[in-house]
């Protein structure tokens, strides 16, 4: 397959005028409060330098009619004697936060509800 430069910008250049992708989205962020909507301290310590967080976020300040996206996992770093903080995006969860929620509740209907006076009956 023989493609040439202009095409791949052709390419790029047709998928930066679509939509921004939720992929793009979580990968942009920088670990910068202001666009974090909620989060989830998942396993680690701030204080202590490494910590890994579950983060919904605002894709701008505007924010779009989708915002809040994600949930999305992230993998915080601090360096103290520099005074930064590193994030590295470390991909979307397979259940949404509300979904998991609701597999542990007692509220869910079951999906064959049976009649307790012909239990066991054929």
């Amino acid at each position: 397959m023989d493609v040439r430069i202009n095409d791949w910008e052709a390419i790029i250049s047709e998928i930066e005028k679509g939509p921004r992708r939720e992929i793009d989205i979580a990968d942009e962020h920088t670990g910068d409060p202001t666009p974090i909507a909620s989060e989830i301290l998942l396993d680690g310590d701030k204080e202590q330098g490494r910590w890994y967080q579950r983060e919904r976020i605002y894709c701008s300040l505007e924010r779009c009619p989708n915002c809040p996206h994600g949930d999305y996992f992230y993998a915080y770093r601090r360096n103290k004697r520099r005074g930064t903080v590193t994030v590295q995006f470390g991909g979307i969860p397979v259940f949404k936060r509300e979904d998991i929620e609701n597999m542990f509740s007692d509220d869910i209907e079951p999906l064959f509800p049976c009649d307790p006076s012909t239990e066991g009956v054929v």
